[in-house]
């Protein structure tokens, strides 16, 4: 990472903030090393930090490969549209089922957490960037790679959420579902419709400032670190506390994206690219 990163400080700085921050919390949640009081002092302001240095991480990945501007647009658009919909959401429980937001994730604006937002932005930018570096080397179309990576990044953020939902309503408490009869550890099947419509117009948006061809494999990787990391730690609380079915698919989110990642590394980048 020192290699990829020492010649952009935004990027070295938010890696690094993000890998320590990770450290930190890793411990605090997959090991009994920690004492209780340390955990106590763990509040929803902790949460937002890993948040929101995620966020930044993603952001720095993405102007690396596309500038300051085109980033910001993107993460702007991530920002505001997502934003929009989880209010809209949460206080009519369209599109996602009814649910609601506790304490746990900071101040709120309109019932929903003012950092849930950079969540859609890092697992948005993740999902578009592995997607689009895989698809634009293998898809000799542009269209198609267009259109590919959209589905693609829309699925990957998708099954990153068979994951979440577990452990954000059961083991963290960060929203809970009105009516818990869900197919998933209470999540209903409209969440799942939501988020993977949400992601596709998300991604959509995204691919149309961030054009696919100009994502390196290598800042792809990183966006990959990025994703990873944070399955690791989902996967290991599920895990923990006897959730096994949504680490496996945890593990399984990560495995084939790794596979995806090496199959494009065999072809060179287009020539749009070059």
């Amino acid at each position: 990472m020192e290699n990829f990163a020492r010649k952009d400080p935004l990027l070295a700085a938010s890696a690094a903030g993000y890998a320590i921050w990770y450290a930190v919390g890793a411990m605090l949640l997959l090991t009994d090393l920690p004492p209780p009081a340390w955990k106590a002092a763990a509040g929803p302001w902790a949460d937002c930090v890993f948040l929101a240095l995620a966020a930044l991480l993603a952001f720095a990945l993405a102007r690396r490969d596309h500038g300051t501007r085109l980033a910001a647009t993107a993460s702007g658009f991530v920002l505001l549209c997502s934003g929009a919909v989880e209010i809209l959401g949460v206080n009519f429980g369209l599109p996602f089922g009814a649910y609601f937001y506790t304490d746990r994730l900071g101040p709120r604006l309109l019932n929903m957490p003012w950092i849930i937002p950079c969540c859609w932005m890092f697992l948005m930018i993740c999902g578009q960037a592995i997607a689009s570096a895989t698809l634009a080397r293998r898809v000799r179309n542009p269209d198609d790679v267009w259109s590919l990576s959209c589905l693609a990044a829309a699925a990957i953020v998708t099954v990153f959420d068979l994951l979440l939902e577990p452990v954000a309503v059961d083991l963290k408490l960060y929203w809970g579902w009105l009516d818990r009869a869900g197919v998933w550890y209470g999540a209903p099947r409209l969440n799942f419709a939501g988020w993977f419509v949400l992601s596709l117009v998300l991604s959509a948006g995204i691919s149309r400032v961030l054009k696919p061809a100009r994502w390196r494999l290598r800042t792809a990787a990183g966006a990959w670190l990025l994703l990873a990391s944070t399955v690791f730690l989902f996967g290991g609380m599920s895990w923990r506390a006897g959730q096994h079915a949504p680490a496996w698919i945890g593990l399984n989110l990560v495995g084939l994206t790794a596979v995806a990642l090496a199959w494009a590394a065999r072809r060179p980048p287009p020539a749009s690219r070059r």
